[in-house]
Parts: structure tokens; sequence; C-alpha cells
């Protein structure tokens, strides 16, 4: 196919809008031309032009793009990633007018740029050692948690997911208003949750599994654009051999040092300072924490952000630490004498 070939981008810009258009209106075509292969073709390959807030446009490969709110998406991607003139969305030079004011049509787009993996949310990227290993020092900054494993000097890097997107999300969030913050938590939560269900489900398959078939893991985790919460690492050190350990990714890192999580008492709290309302959490401590105001997000969902889903010692020993009223000695009388 004529986009494969570098020098198509060097084409006018009218004849890169109507090829694109053309794929799109023929799209079963070619699918059932070329196959899966022919699709991930397109999705390495194929350009769009592309605007950014101020309306700068720029060609631009799938992998970079935004599906814009012209085009259907719903996840209000302007509004989260205001004033961020590094994001770019799907121009909407590829509409017709008639097209622009029809809902099935642009349905269409939609779904054609879905199938893409145009993203409608957060771009999510990569980091690898590529089986180089490193000193432990030069992660000094990278916030792992390394004191549980001795004599390490240094680290292999699987894959760990990296999204410059949400941490951006996660600072308006913080500077915003009361009001916009109930807008934006919502936001920002369905979007993910929309991209943890899949990347978790798979997930929990392979964390019972990557000490026996690491290969199959680092292979999944180098092809993932999930918002995966894990990362796995490989070390070296005073010891023999290597080993192997599964740590919670930079990801969850940013998720978890933010008040993002509404409770029914109308604050906003840190994943590990907040519950599920569940009966035998309540049954044990009652009125005496927050609990999450927004049920539509499944518990395992919250369970992998860092939410507390159960009234261990730990859950609650978390909780209590974070209560600047409490000493020492009232967090563990209060926590013996809750928990039995």
């Amino acid at each position: 196919p004529t986009y494969i070939d570098g020098s198509f981008r060097n084409k006018s810009k009218t004849i890169q809008i109507n090829y694109v258009k053309y794929i799109k209106d023929n799209f079963k075509t070619y699918y059932d031309t070329y196959g899966s292969g022919g699709l991930e073709r397109l999705r390495k390959y194929l350009s769009f032009y592309c605007i950014n807030e101020d309306g700068y446009e720029e060609l631009k490969f799938v992998k970079e793009c935004h599906i814009s709110e012209i085009y259907g998406n719903t996840n209000k991607l302007e509004y989260l990633l205001k004033g961020n003139k590094e994001v770019f969305y799907v121009s909407p030079v590829y509409l017709s007018e008639n097209e622009k004011n029809d809902d099935k049509s642009l349905l269409l787009w939609e779904e054609f740029l879905a199938k893409l993996n145009v993203h409608n949310g957060f771009i999510v990227i990569s980091e690898t050692t590529n089986g180089n290993y490193l000193d432990l020092k030069e992660f000094s900054d990278k916030k792992y948690n390394f004191k549980n494993f001795q004599d390490i000097e240094k680290v292999c890097v699987v894959s760990n997911l990296l999204c410059e997107e949400i941490e951006y999300a996660l600072n308006i969030f913080r500077s915003a208003t009361y009001d916009e913050k109930i807008v934006l938590s919502g936001l920002i939560l369905n979007i993910l949750f929309k991209n943890w269900e899949v990347s978790g489900d798979y997930n929990e398959k392979y964390i019972k599994t990557f000490k026996m078939n690491s290969y199959n893991f680092w292979d999944y985790l180098m092809y993932s654009r999930r918002f995966n919460d894990k990362v796995l690492f490989y070390f070296q050190g005073n010891f023999r051999g290597t080993k192997s350990e599964l740590l919670d990714s930079s990801f969850k890192f940013l998720v978890a040092q933010t008040s993002l999580i509404l409770a029914t008492d109308g604050k906003f709290y840190k994943p590990a300072e907040i519950f599920i309302n569940k009966p035998e959490i309540y049954a044990i401590l009652g009125d005496s924490i927050p609990y999450v105001k927004d049920k539509s997000f499944s518990e395992k969902f919250y369970e992998g952000i860092g939410v507390n889903t159960s009234a261990n010692v730990n859950s609650v020993l978390n909780y209590l630490e974070k209560l600047s009223n409490l000493k020492n000695g009232d967090i563990q009388t209060l926590t013996s004498t809750s928990i039995r």
C-alpha cells in the first residue's frame, strides 16, 4: 500500500486527506484483502493531519494522535489537558460539512479511528533498559521501592509504563476549584477505568506465572499500551545469579500521591486513605473512616489503584498513619481494638 512509503508524507495535503477518506470508506474491503497484518501496517504507518489547542497543524502518526470531541470522544481530553500544546487531535479537515452535523457519520469516523488505535484517552509509552543492567543509583529519582531487596547493585527494567498526560491532568486537578475537581476526578478515573480492566485481568494471569515463563510477561508488557500497575525488574548484586520481582509502576505512584477520590463526606482522599463501603468493613469501622462515593467503577479497579477494599490491619494502619492528630501509641491501640 502507498502509505507505507515514507515519501507519501510529501504528497499534497488534499491527496493525503482524500487517501485517508478512501481507506475509511473502504475499510472492510481493505481488511478482507490484507487482514490483521494490513491493519497493523495502518496503525504503524498511516498519518493524520492533527491540530493542537492553538490550531497549529502538523502531520502525525497514529500513535501520536488523539480523537477529539468533534469525532465523538466523550472523555473530554480538551478539558483535561487544557493548556498542553504538545497534545494533538485529529483535525476536522477529514469531515465534510454534512458529516459534522450527522451523528451517524461521526460515529463511523469514531469507529474507524478506534480501529486504528487512535487514542481516546491518555497516551502511554513503555520505558525499558532493553535488557541492559544499570547502576541502582540511576533509579534514585524513580520512586521505586527497593528497600526490601538486600545487596542490589544493578537493575534491569523490563517495561515501565509512563504517561506524561496523566501527570499533566493530575496537576490541573490539584490546582482546580472544588467544583472543578468533582468533574475532573470523574473524568480521570473514567479514563483509567476504561484502560485498566483489560490490563488488570491480563496481569493477574501473568503475575502468577511470570517466574516460570518471564519471557511471555516481558513480551506482553513491551507491547501493552494499557495502564499497567506493575513493573517487572531483574536485579544483580552481591548474590548468585539474578533475582526478579514485580513492583508498583511509576504511573501507580503518581495516582497514589494525589487526593483524587471523592468520599461520601465530600472531601477528596488519596487511594490509601479511603475505603470501599462494604458491610464487613462498615461493621468494624462504622462512620469513623471515609468511604468512596462513586460506585460506578468496579471494586477490582479501586483495589488496583490502591483504595482499601478490606479491613485488615495493614489497610487500617495505612489510613490511621495519615491522621496527624493521632500519636503512634494511639494508632497501635486503635488498630488492635478495631480489628479482632
